[in-house]
């Protein structure tokens, strides 16, 4: 009996899927950490810009880690 063929996945909807889903989890994980996170009001943007470029490399380095 020959083996059946696979057909092609639809990668670009699988892709999607996947970002949705990362999407959605740091939504939630955004509103969890709004209760907890300290007040940034009040600061100027460089220092705001300052926090998120540091917390990038602290996720860059995570995933290097991981």
């Amino acid at each position: 009996m020959a083996a059946k063929k696979k057909m092609p996945q639809d990668k670009g909807a699988n892709t999607r899927s996947s970002t949705r889903s990362l999407r959605d989890g740091a939504e939630k994980e955004l509103t969890r950490s709004r209760k907890i996170s300290t007040d940034l009001t009040g600061q100027t943007p460089e220092q705001l810009n300052h926090e998120l470029q540091v917390h990038q490399i602290e996720l860059e380095m995570q995933e290097k880690i991981s």
